[in-house]
């Protein structure tokens, strides 16, 4: 009896256990990060197996080819992992409840019937007699149609997350650059001193940030998706944002400093939110590649183009500070996404009168 006793509500424990997992992953919108949970424990184990695998592959276009496969297939994975759970779960309950159900002697009949009902199978061969086993037995069909449309009912959010975080990537072009850089950004946006389209460019880029930090934090494994271009990541996108709006906000002195603070502030809190829920993610800090005498060509450079300029001394101390706080998060979280910090903007051909030659410091 004590036995018995004990298997039913083991296998109800694992039961609840996966299904308040199942629903807080994805369901409910404000994550709590639980190490030993199901969801937590498949994508850190997982995930570096899989980046592991990746790292030993040298050509570049196949290991991009190669991580770009594990998005849609952990979604796969993890509902299989939630499918033998549940019905391990429901095999010790019915091991418990045997005596009110035909044709169950062992562990092995049991688990043939919590998938004959898990599934909603019905073959007959094995019935609840009496008792508790027959709402049960409803209770178990009803879970298992319960996480397969979570699943299924989740795809359309997540791929929409997916779609608006890289329908703004292509746009990260300043038609002079092979490599865009947050200064070029700014040299393209900011003509003859013209600071108007800058601050549109980053009030509409602040609001991409809030949607990003939204979904990934909602939604964490939207990080281990790849982006659609190699050369045009997520990643990369924040890099150059970030340093954008340091420069904007520390060397230039333009009345609207409010502006690139804002995007500052908000890209931060992007790296934050998604270093937070990166599986296998180890800190990187190195050391800043940044330094002065590049910041002081920047600087010319920027005077130059007719940047109204604040002092230099200062402008050097808060980069180095502003950098301070985010450099070292986006530097584990590239390394444990195996991803690059460069954005590359399309490769198509401009003619020469058409493009604009001033370049920018890399």
């Amino acid at each position: 009896m004590t036995g018995r006793v004990v298997a039913v509500v083991v296998g109800t424990a694992i039961v609840l256990f996966v299904m308040t997992d199942a629903i807080a992953t994805l369901v409910t919108t404000r994550r709590v990060r639980k190490h030993w949970w199901p969801t937590e424990f498949f994508y850190r184990w997982t995930w570096r197996a899989w980046r592991r695998a990746a790292r030993r592959i040298r050509h570049d276009q196949r290991r991009e080819s190669f991580l770009s496969v594990y998005g849609p297939a952990s979604l796969l994975g993890l509902l299989v992992v939630w499918i033998f759970l549940q019905l391990m779960g429901w095999t010790f309950v019915w091991l418990g409840l045997r005596r009110e159900l035909t044709n169950v002697e062992d562990f092995w009949d049991a688990l043939y019937y919590a998938g004959v009902g898990f599934f909603t199978i019905g073959f007959g061969d094995i019935v609840p007699t009496r008792g508790v086993a027959r709402p049960l037995t409803i209770l178990e069909a009803f879970t298992g149609v319960l996480t397969t449309a979570l699943v299924i009912g989740y795809l359309p959010t997540l791929y929409g997350a997916y779609s608006r975080r890289e329908e703004s990537l292509p746009t990260l072009d300043t038609l002079f650059e092979e490599r865009v850089t947050g200064v070029g950004l700014i040299g393209a946006h900011f003509p003859a001193g013209d600071a108007v389209p800058l601050w549109g460019f980053c009030n509409e880029w602040e609001r991409w940030c809030a949607s990003v930090e939204i979904s990934h934090g909602s939604y964490p494994m939207l990080a281990l998706f790849r982006s659609q271009r190699p050369n045009q990541s997520w990643i990369a996108a924040l890099a150059i944002l970030s340093d954008m709006a340091v420069t904007l906000a520390a060397v230039v002195d333009v009345p609207r400093r409010m502006d690139a603070l804002r995007l500052y502030r908000r890209t931060v809190r992007v790296i934050e939110v998604v270093t937070a829920r990166v599986p296998a993610l180890a800190e990187a800090p190195g050391e800043d590649p940044l330094t002065e005498d590049t910041l002081r060509a920047i600087y010319d450079l920027l005077a130059s183009r007719g940047a109204p300029m604040r002092p230099f001394d200062d402008a050097w101390a808060d980069v180095r500070t502003m950098r301070a706080e985010y450099l070292s998060r986006l530097n584990a979280l590239a390394h444990a996404l195996v991803a690059s910090t460069e954005f590359r903007p399309a490769d198509v051909p401009l003619p020469a009168s058409m493009t604009w030659t001033g370049g920018a410091p890399s």
